[in-house]
C-alpha cells in the first residue's frame, strides 16, 4: 500500500504557475489561432495545387491572413477574389512570338485546352503587361486580357473546406496544448 503525499512546495508553485497562465489565457489563445490559421493557408496552398495548374507563389499572395490578437481571438484566412490571368497557369508556348501555333492552356490538371483566337503580346497602355490577349472586337484597341479563375473559386470547393476545417480543429488543439504548456515554463 502506498501513502502519496503533495508538498506543499510544489502545490504552491502549482498554484502560482496556473494563476500565471490564466492572465495570459487570451496571449496563449491569440497565439494558437494565429499558427492555425498559418498552417491552414499553407494546407490550402497545397490543396488548390493538386487540382490547378499553378505556381505555389501565386496563390500565396493571394491568400491573406488577419492575426487575431488577444483583444480579439479571431484570425481569418481571406481568399482573393480577383481572377488569376490565364499566363500565370501551365501554358505550352511561353513566348511572344508563336502566333501560327495554337497555344493550350492547362488550368486545371490534365485538361489542356485550345485557346481559340488568344496571342501573347504587350499591351501598350500598360508597360511590361506581357500576357494572353483576345481580340474583342474589330478595332484596334479592342484587346482583352485573358483570366482563369481566382484563388477564392479555386480553394472553396467543398472537399478542399472539409479537409481545411477538419486539420484547422485537429491543429488547434495541438497548438493550443504546446501553447498553454510553454506558457507554464513546461515546454
Amino acid at each position: 500500500m502506498y501513502k502519496l503525499e503533495l508538498d506543499p512546495k510544489e502545490l504552491e508553485q502549482a498554484e502560482i504557475l496556473l494563476e500565471a497562465a490564466n492572465k495570459n489565457i487570451h496571449k496563449v489563445l491569440a497565439r494558437s489561432l494565429n499558427r492555425t490559421a498559418q498552417m491552414s493557408k499553407t494546407k490550402q496552398n497545397r490543396l488548390i495545387r493538386q487540382g490547378y495548374n499553378i505556381p505555389a507563389q501565386i496563390i500565396r499572395v493571394r491568400i491573406k491572413l488577419q492575426k487575431s490578437t488577444p483583444g480579439k481571438l479571431e484570425a481569418i484566412v481571406l481568399n482573393s477574389s480577383s481572377r488569376v490571368s490565364l499566363d500565370q497557369f501551365k501554358v505550352n508556348k511561353q513566348n511572344p512570338g508563336h502566333y501560327t501555333e495554337e497555344i493550350k492552356v492547362s488550368v486545371k490538371k490534365g485538361a489542356p485546352r485550345t485557346l481559340e483566337g488568344g496571342f501573347w503580346a504587350f499591351f501598350k497602355s500598360k508597360p511590361n503587361n506581357l500576357g494572353l490577349y483576345n481580340r474583342a472586337g474589330t478595332g484596334r484597341d479592342t484587346l482583352e486580357k485573358l483570366y482563369g479563375p481566382s484563388t477564392y473559386q479555386m480553394g472553396t470547393n467543398e472537399k478542399i473546406q472539409d479537409v481545411l476545417e477538419k486539420e484547422a480543429s485537429e491543429n488547434f488543439s495541438k497548438r493550443f496544448e504546446h501553447e498553454f504548456l510553454r506558457e507554464l515554463g513546461i515546454k
